[in-house]
């Protein structure tokens, strides 16, 4: 089977069939990440809110957010919250449906997580520096708003 990068659930599926298993046992519950949205995407970011709100207004539902990541971490299961740090704040979160491995034929791109665009929730900003990849999380937030709500300033 050639080295894995990484051991977390998606290589564990592969041999057992559990997503959500890790090699030392199942969490207790959903845990929460966070994730930053590079400068250079922002604008991409917003317009895909933009659409979604758009969509939802015409019935058509509001959709969801397709996050990519590098790997689906031990944790990841629906339920979870998955935090955006955007412009040095983490921002909102949105909860996770599903998450999709490279295992998974809608992962062939690459792992990502199937966020509903309802359930973002905008919370009073909290500082952080952008980071690469996904971290764990499990700072005490105030939400602020919801998806169709303006964006609050830090």
């Amino acid at each position: 089977m050639g080295k894995e990068r990484h051991v977390g659930c998606e290589r564990v599926r592969r041999e057992t069939g559990d997503p959500y298993r890790s090699r030392v046992g199942k969490p207790a519950g959903p845990l929460d990440f966070v994730v930053t949205t590079p400068r250079a995407r922002m604008r991409e970011a917003a317009a895909e809110a933009a659409d979604a709100a758009a969509a939802d207004a015409f019935g058509d539902g509001p959709g969801y957010y397709a996050r990519s990541v590098p790997f689906i971490p031990r944790g990841c299961v629906p339920g979870s919250r998955i935090f955006y740090v955007e412009d040095f704040y983490v921002r909102g979160f949105g909860v996770a449906d599903r998450a999709i491995g490279r295992d998974d034929p809608a992962g062939a791109m690459g792992p990502w997580i199937r966020i509903p665009c309802d359930s973002w929730k905008w919370i009073r900003p909290i500082p952080m520096k952008g980071f690469r990849g996904i971290r764990r999380f499990d700072a005490a937030v105030e939400v602020v708003g919801g998806w169709l709500d303006p964006r609050p300033e830090a």
